[in-house]
């Protein structure tokens, strides 16, 4: 199991809705933080902006040709401030998911920037 921690910042898409409306599939929402409250989850609870949802759900375990790496961006990397599209030298991977140093995670297009203390998640086909 694994626990993702969601920070609902304006614009999220999950403000203003109830727990019970979001397609989370097989993730279980175990806790919302929402400033010095801790709330158990339950279906008629209504999301805020600044809430921090705690989901949890299984490790992910893909193909058995199929492994996710992670790649830290450190100060002074030469990759910094390029777009994914550019970015050379990672073989046959695929960044499929970005961590940035704020806490968000973006899912990336070629035109997305590369910025100092993202976690680029990377899949990579071993067969």
């Amino acid at each position: 199991m694994q626990l993702i921690q969601i920070r609902l910042k304006p614009g999220h898409r999950y403000i203003g809705k109830h727990l019970r409306e979001l397609n989370l599939g097989d993730v279980l929402a175990v806790l919302i933080e929402r400033g010095d409250e801790m709330i158990i989850p339950r279906g008629d609870v209504l999301l805020q902006e600044g809430d921090i949802l705690v989901l949890s759900g299984e490790t992910y375990q893909g193909d058995a040709d199929t492994i996710l790496d992670e790649l830290k961006i450190e100060p002074g990397d030469k990759r910094i401030g390029s777009q994914v599209k550019d970015i050379r030298g990672l073989g046959n991977s695929l960044i499929v998911l970005i961590r940035r140093a704020d806490g968000n995670t973006v899912i990336p297009k070629g035109d997305t920037l590369i910025q100092q203390g993202d976690v680029l998640v990377m899949s990579m086909e071993t067969g």
